[in-house]
């Protein structure tokens, strides 16, 4: 709730900045310096503007929302009305420089047809510096263009590159999951082995054993059927 109370306290003392500097515009003996300060206080009240509606969605109590909207609104028309006195003095300002320039431009001695011609001459010119304008502009909206194709095969490639790198790790699983099952296979294997060779070890110590000893019975009697009957 501060930050928005502070975004109100700026944008009001921007309020009676600008109101001052846009109603001596017409009379000011330094235009073109009030011109500069106005469009940079302009841009400090739009960002500030901005940032209170932001802070306005922050704001909870119901009749404190209903205060700052009503500013934000008021707000908005002033920034409005700043930027429409701007533009009339920004075109005031250049008719000016345009007829002081055509003074300049001709003597007191030259006639109408004159004074037309070098009107229509500096007409040429400007249609002139507009058509390098338009073809400027053009060429950005193509240099714009040429991105976006640009940005587009990179999303793709993106794309592309996180398809092969999820399938990737889904064989890396799999592969996992294999290695782990041969691994256990493994282990059984080796414990079947294990036992069979102690087997054949006991087998094997037992003929070696009848082998030294050929009298002795490797069999106890009461396991014998032979010696039972």
């Amino acid at each position: 709730m501060e930050e928005i109370r502070m975004r109100d306290e700026q944008l009001q003392d921007l309020t009676e900045q600008l109101t001052d500097l846009t109603e001596g515009l017409e009379k000011s003996q330094r235009r073109a310096l009030d011109i500069i300060t106005i469009k940079e206080k302009l841009d400090f009240y739009k960002n500030a503007l901005d940032s209170l509606k932001m802070d306005l969605r922050n704001v909870q109590n119901a009749s404190d929302v209903q205060t700052y909207t009503q500013k934000k609104k008021n707000y908005g028309q002033a920034l409005r009305k700043f930027k429409s006195k701007l533009e009339w003095a920004e075109s005031t300002m250049q008719r000016g420089e345009l007829l002081d320039g055509a003074s300049d431009g001709m003597s007191k001695g030259q006639s109408a047809e004159e004074f037309m011609n070098y009107g229509l001459k500096k007409q040429e010119e400007t249609k002139d510096a507009l058509s390098r304008t338009a073809k400027t502009i053009e060429e950005t909206k193509q240099v714009g263009r040429d991105v976006t194709v640009k940005l587009e095969e990179q999303t793709a490639q993106l794309e592309s590159m996180y398809d092969a790198l999820k399938e990737t790790q889904g064989t890396l699983q799999r592969s996992t999951a294999i290695l782990k099952r041969m691994a256990r296979k493994t282990m059984t294997d080796k414990y079947v082995w294990c036992v069979v060779s102690l087997v054949g070890i006991a087998i094997l110590g037992l003929i070696l054993y009848k082998v030294i000893n050929p009298e002795t019975d490797v069999v106890p009697d009461e396991l014998n059927p032979a010696q039972g009957r």
